[in-house]
């Protein structure tokens, strides 16, 4: 196991920016950036959106002119629905229950469309790029709050293309042969660094989606898990955007007089590992005939509750063990872009039960606000002196690459 540990969270993004100058949202900035972004003003997206926006008019007094040009903290907000909704269900109120849940899922779509925005955007020559070299030739472990994939597809590009193809392969629907099962587009495979055992996994290659059994993929000799090999992995402690699980919905419209199509059991509770190009806010996910759902815990407050419900548990809860493993064991912790807010006390505790008795050599703070130094310092038990920076570019400067 690597002696070095990253932490990251969304402040590690605002390092990248769009042909407009724009960076990922954080959770305070969401709605100045998509009131910036052209693509929201357009009737389709504006208009979907119009529900969101009189909510915090209603509860906040703030219309679009000030969201645009001020901080609002998207947690509140997410919250406060929450609380509604758990509201409607004591009150067995259908119709407060669909209201609120409708605004929800338009403010999560929202978050992760702005996110796929970036997506599409070249950051290889950015200090991101440089990062995923450092972590991918150190074998390093990431600890992450985001939803985003820009750390994956940073690693990705350091680790390069995959020169061996299976000579089967033709990138088309046919099933997919036994060494296609262990082929990757990049020698650095995601499915494999995320330590979670999906029970249908998408095979990263050139050509059309593929889907697999989990149970098929992980038996290949070559896709061991990548914690189990000294290879760079990632823990998504708040899931990720191409992480799914179904829906009982199918996508497949059925005449009136047509049965409706019937939800396999077996699939109730599977995990999916997929692409993050799957997410729009305009259309939704979907894999095979039925749609599916992120495996994503909000900003909200109560984040114990969806970590310990049902799919998100299955998916999440081998990661927080394997986070608190890994923060147990390490010797150089570096920080990047997550300032401890007081409200996720979950990760408080993880913090403060793994350096219970662990006692860190070095501790390095990415932020540029020089509190949060003092607040890991806290949270670690450490005495000694901080290396501090101000954002990822210094951090990557001060870093060798060999």
């Amino acid at each position: 196991m690597s002696e070095t540990a990253y932490v990251i969270g969304a402040g590690i993004n605002k390092i990248m920016k769009n042909k407009d100058g724009l960076s990922p949202p954080k959770i305070d900035d969401m709605f100045q950036i998509a009131l910036k972004m052209k693509k929201y003003e357009e009737p389709m997206y504006s208009q979907e959106l119009e529900e969101v926006y009189e909510y915090i008019k209603h509860y906040w007094k703030h219309d679009k002119t000030f969201l645009s040009a001020h901080p609002f903290n998207l947690e509140e907000l997410l919250s406060l629905l929450d609380l509604q909704y758990r509201d409607g269900i004591k009150e067995n109120d259908e119709s407060k229950c669909r209201k609120i849940s409708q605004i929800f899922n338009k403010v999560t779509r929202l978050l992760g469309d702005i996110l796929s925005e970036f997506w599409h955007d070249d950051f290889l020559e950015s200090p991101m790029r440089v990062f995923g070299q450092i972590l991918y030739k150190d074998k390093s472990v990431i600890i992450t709050f985001n939803y985003d994939t820009f750390i994956e597809r940073s690693i990705e590009y350091a680790s390069m293309l995959k020169d061996a193809i299976p000579f089967t392969f033709r990138g088309g629907m046919e099933t997919p042969s036994f060494a296609e099962l262990a082929y990757s587009y990049w020698n650095w495979n995601r499915a494999l660094a995320y330590c979670v055992n999906f029970n249908e996994v998408v095979l990263h290659q050139p050509g059309i989606r593929r889907y697999v059994e989990g149970s098929s993929f992980y038996a290949h000799p070559q896709n061991k898990m990548y914690d189990e090999v000294d290879e760079c992995y990632i823990l998504k402690l708040h899931g990720s955007l191409n992480w799914f699980y179904y829906l009982p919905i199918s996508r497949i419209p059925s005449l009136s007089d047509e049965p409706k199509p019937t939800f396999p059991e077996e699939k109730k509770d599977h995990t999916i590992v997929s692409s993050e190009d799957e997410w729009t806010f305009r259309s939704n996910p979907y894999v095979g005939e039925w749609f599916v759902a992120p495996i994503i815990v909000p900003p909200v407050v109560s984040k114990l509750e969806y970590v310990n419900q049902g799919i998100y548990q299955k998916a999440l809860q081998p990661v927080w063990d394997k986070a608190k493993q890994v923060l147990s064991n390490c010797k150089r912790l570096v920080v990047i872009g997550y300032s401890f807010p007081t409200s996720d006390f979950l990760t408080m505790q993880l913090f403060l039960e793994a350096f219970s008795e662990n006692n860190l050599a070095e501790l390095i703070v990415v932020s540029p606000d020089p509190s949060v130094v003092q607040k890991v310092k806290r949270l670690c038990h450490f005495d000694k002196d901080v290396v501090a920076y101000k954002d990822l570019g210094e951090l990557v400067a001060n870093l060798e690459i060999t």
